[in-house]
């Protein structure tokens, strides 16, 4: 449900999607977010109370390790490219959601320092209890095709760095162009 400068989490296939970005200066050029005028990356004003909130009520949401997986991020890039504000907030609403004791997953096609990484896999009890996600579109052409993002190589390095950190990692070959 959109509002303004919020969007509610929502429950799909059994994923409680979150979003504590909304929009995203990536530019893709098959981006939904455009559609929706999502093009300047903000805060979601969706509080952490109300998130909860949220999940206490669904019957669908269920808490622990072996409760409903909690995706983060499918309206916005959670790590927008050099805005620290931005970053640091997704990472306290990562690190919030990760006290449920859910999986948690997480997704970004920007890069995030090793500082940043481990303050994040520090909140983790469990294996399997976080996955970073990463998308490659292309090996040559992201520039145009993904023009305000990390490259494919500093994706893989920060893929990397979580998985150092002990965190599991994939990486996802769509749209590949």
């Amino acid at each position: 449900m959109w509002k303004d400068n919020y969007l509610f989490p929502n429950i799909n296939d059994g994923r409680f999607f979150v979003s504590p970005i909304l929009g995203c200066t990536g530019a893709c050029r098959y981006c939904y977010l455009k559609i929706k005028k999502y093009n300047r990356p903000r805060k979601n004003k969706l509080g952490k109370k109300s998130i909860l909130t949220i999940a206490q009520q669904s019957p669908e949401f269920s808490f622990g390790p072996h409760g409903t997986i909690i995706s983060v991020g499918a309206w916005g890039d959670i790590f927008p490219l050099n805005d620290h504000d931005l970053i640091y907030y997704s990472i306290n609403v990562i690190k919030y959601l990760l006290s449920w004791g859910n999986p948690v997953q997480i997704m970004s096609k920007n890069i995030l320092d090793t500082v940043l990484v481990r303050e994040i896999s520090q909140e983790v009890r469990y294996p399997g209890h976080l996955l970073y996600s990463t998308t490659i579109t292309t090996i040559d052409h992201w520039k145009m095709i993904e023009p305000g993002t990390a490259s494919p190589v500093e994706r893989l390095k920060t893929a990397l760095t979580f998985h150092n950190t002990g965190i599991p990692t994939n990486v996802l070959l769509k749209p590949f162009i």
